[in-house]
C-alpha cells in the first residue's frame, strides 16, 4: 500500500515523498528543495510573461512562424553566447535584436546599432576596438570595451572584410579584443 500512496501523492502535485525513518535532515533538504523549486518556476513564468507582453506588442502575428520567433527570441535571451540575427531587408532584424537585448540580463547595459555597409573599414576597426597609444597619440577604448555586458548590432554586417569579420567572432567567442596597434 505504501507505494502506492505515494504514487497518488506525487501524482496530486507532491514534489517528494520522504521516508518517516528518513530523518529531520531529509525533510529540511526536501523543503529547501521544494521551495527553491517554487522559487524557479515563479520566477520563470514571470520571464514568460515578460517575453510574452513584449513580443506581443513588437511582433505581430499569431502564425506557427511567429510563435516560434517569439521562443526563439526568448531563449536567446536567456542565453550568454552571441546572437546572430539575419534575413531580408525589411524583415524586422532590428525588433529582434532590441527584444533580445531588452529581454536578457544585458537590458540595463547599452545597446549600440552600427551601420557597416559604406563605412570605411580602417576607420570602422579603430571604433570598434579602439586604439593603443601611438606616437602623438593616447589610448582610446573602443565600443566593444565601452559597452562591455551591453549589446552591439552590425547593421549589414556582411558588408565588412572577412578579417574584420573574423576579429569580431573571435572576439564575441572569447569575450575580449585587441585593441589596434596593441601588442597585447
Amino acid at each position: 500500500p505504501a507505494p502506492n500512496l505515494a504514487r497518488l501523492a506525487l501524482g496530486a502535485g507532491a514534489t517528494e515523498v520522504i521516508d518517516r525513518a528518513a530523518g529531520e535532515s531529509a525533510l529540511l533538504v526536501a523543503i529547501e528543495r521544494a521551495t527553491r523549486d517554487a522559487q524557479l518556476k515563479r520566477e520563470l513564468a514571470m520571464l514568460r510573461a515578460r517575453i510574452g507582453d513584449a513580443a506581443q506588442q513588437s511582433l505581430i502575428g499569431r502564425s506557427a512562424a511567429t510563435t516560434r520567433l517569439r521562443e526563439t527570441i526568448g531563449r536567446a535571451a536567456a542565453s550568454r553566447a552571441p546572437v546572430v540575427v539575419v534575413g531580408e531587408v525589411g524583415t524586422g532584424k532590428d525588433i529582434v535584436a532590441r527584444l533580445v537585448h531588452d529581454l536578457s540580463d544585458r537590458a540595463t547595459r547599452p545597446l549600440l546599432t552600427i551601420r557597416c555597409a559604406g563605412t570605411d573599414a580602417a576607420a570602422l576597426e579603430r571604433e570598434l576596438f579602439g586604439c593603443a597609444p601611438s606616437e602623438g597619440t593616447r589610448a582610446r577604448a573602443g565600443l566593444l570595451e565601452e559597452t562591455r555586458g551591453g549589446t552591439i548590432v552590425l547593421d549589414d554586417a556582411p558588408a565588412l572584410p572577412a578579417a574584420l569579420r573574423l576579429d569580431l567572432a573571435r572576439a564575441s567567442t572569447s569575450r575580449s579584443a585587441r585593441r589596434v596597434g596593441a601588442s597585447e
